[in-house]
């Protein structure tokens, strides 16, 4: 499921806070260097246009699932 970081199958507040760390606005195609893996960054990226931001962020809120 896409924007399921933790691999639990549903979009929650773990995954959230991970999308958060890597939000970092349009046409900023790189990780912050507090977060020096790629994974999370790519993975976040949910309309794959190498970038987080907040349109990554709409797409992972209409799936999101709440929970812990």
């Amino acid at each position: 499921m896409p924007g399921d970081l933790d691999d639990d199958g549903q979009l929650d507040v773990a995954d959230a806070l991970r999308l958060i760390v890597v939000l970092l606005g349009p046409e900023i195609t790189t990780p912050p260097a507090s977060q020096p893996q790629l994974g999370d960054f790519l993975t976040t990226d949910l309309d794959v246009d190498a970038d987080v931001d907040l349109a990554d962020f709409a797409r992972f809120q209409r799936g999101f699932t709440g929970g812990p």
